[in-house]
């Protein structure tokens, strides 16, 4: 049986690009990089430590993904981080892109690699324990540097009101000094407090005791207290809690999974800076996030922006506030 001649049509400069493509994903430890990067960004000397490889090997290995836009790196002031890149600019390459991301998704991190995610993770989280502990009684002139209560509170109290939120739970996830607390305690039959620094707790108690709040409990703690919650909680505020976090992403989803069914979450962080002096003065990890980003995480843990608003602050930055609602179970 005769075969039919078959005519190719991709030219020799489409097979140029795909050739180094091809070559960029012939190395395991270059796999490995893009499996850890999934859902996290980190700077070269975290993934030195997470593959126990030396800085000149991972800085090449690094340079051969971003040259095949593999990975983008992110400048959060004097440092870069790396992450996926999940646009290939050239468009005919793009349904590939997208499937080798797919594949090497459906493959799990080894166990040793999980540990050594989880001490860096660890490393950044204490860090920033450190800082607000040691720092509690000037959280608020340092807060005001930036942005404060003050200048974004009637903007979410508004969007509250709006949206006709309230319910029987709610939660105050970095709590700060608790000025959001007494508006939240009007809305909510019950309020839970959380901070994972002691002394801000103690500070928060002392600034508060004047309202006579007797529907508000405070835990030392952080989003894994919301286990024991899982579906059942009606409102969640994360009012410049983000940009401390060495991991955002979980924090979202922890809200997210501890929410009931049409429940909400609120997210008011900076947009976006360069403003290197807030991570010593403040304890921030990011110099902020760009809205789309915040958007993003949100839609991949089944939540829906209702409603966003932007406000300029002092010394050039923005603060951003949205409104996120559950998808129905």
């Amino acid at each position: 049986m005769a075969q039919a001649n078959v005519k190719y049509t991709t030219s020799s400069k489409d097979i140029s690009v795909l050739n180094p493509l091809c070559k960029a994903l012939g190395d395991p430890l270059r796999i490995e990089i893009l499996k850890v990067l999934q859902k996290d960004a980190f700077g070269v000397l975290e993934l030195c430590s997470i593959f126990n490889v030396g800085q000149p090997a991972m800085s090449h290995h690094l340079k051969v993904l971003s040259k095949n836009s593999l990975v983008s790196t992110r400048r959060d002031g004097t440092n870069i981080f790396y992450q996926r890149n999940n646009v290939q600019p050239m468009e005919n390459l793009q349904n590939f892109h997208c499937e080798i991301f797919k594949t090497i998704n459906k493959f799990k991190l080894e166990s040793g690699t999980k540990r050594n995610i989880q001490k860096i993770k660890k490393m950044r989280e204490n860090a920033s324990i450190k800082f607000f502990n040691n720092n509690a009684t000037l959280f608020k002139e340092n807060q005001d540097l930036i942005s404060s209560w003050s200048n974004y509170g009637d903007a979410i109290i508004s969007l509250l009101q709006r949206y006709q939120i309230s319910g029987a739970l709610a939660f105050d996830i970095g709590t700060g000094l608790g000025a959001f607390l007494p508006k939240m305690c009007s809305l909510f039959k019950s309020v839970i407090a959380i901070d994972n620094a002691n002394k801000i707790i103690k500070e928060c108690k002392n600034r508060i005791a004047a309202h006579n709040l007797t529907n508000v409990a405070f835990r030392e703690g952080d989003t894994n207290n919301l286990k024991e919650y899982l579906g059942q909680i009606d409102f969640i505020a994360l009012n410049m809690v983000l940009h401390h976090n060495p991991d955002p992403l979980k924090i979202i989803k922890d809200c997210a999974t501890a929410l009931s069914s049409n429940g909400y979450l609120l997210i008011t962080e900076l947009c976006s800076h360069e403003q290197e002096w807030a991570k010593k003065s403040c304890g921030d990890f990011w110099l902020g996030f760009e809205p789309d980003t915040i958007k993003v995480w949100a839609e991949s843990v089944q939540m829906e922006k209702i409603e966003s608003v932007f406000i300029n602050q002092r010394n050039g930055f923005k603060t951003q506030i949205h409104i996120f609602k559950k998808y129905k179970d």
